[in-house]
């Protein structure tokens, strides 16, 4: 059996099954696969855009096989609003437990 050791400010630990290094093990295998995914999906997307060059949609044989679709994404800078606006930054500070699996 396996020993998964959990490490915070306070640590624990549980022995568990084998079914569950499985299960362990299986996470790990598919946190790589995303990883390799977002890579070639990031060069996927850089080759299609260079094709497109300064176009807006690309055809094959006259058929519109993808185009680009143009958007604004509007975010606030929190390290400024921290600065500049401190009292109003920790009034809506909101704190969210996390759990998150780390895998060895």
């Amino acid at each position: 059996m396996a020993k998964i050791t959990t490490s915070t400010t306070i640590s624990t630990s549980v022995e568990v099954s084998a079914v569950l290094v499985q299960n362990a093990l299986e996470l790990a295998q598919l946190r790589e696969t995303q990883r390799e995914l977002a890579k070639k999906e990031a060069m996927l997307k850089e080759h299609l855009l260079n094709a497109l060059g300064e176009a807006e949609e690309a055809t094959f044989g006259g058929v519109v096989v993808y185009k680009t679709q143009t958007s604004t994404r509007r975010s606030n800078d929190l390290k400024a609003l921290a600065e500049k606006f401190p009292e109003a930054f920790k009034e809506t500070l909101r704190e969210t437990p996390v759990v998150k699996i780390i895998t060895l």
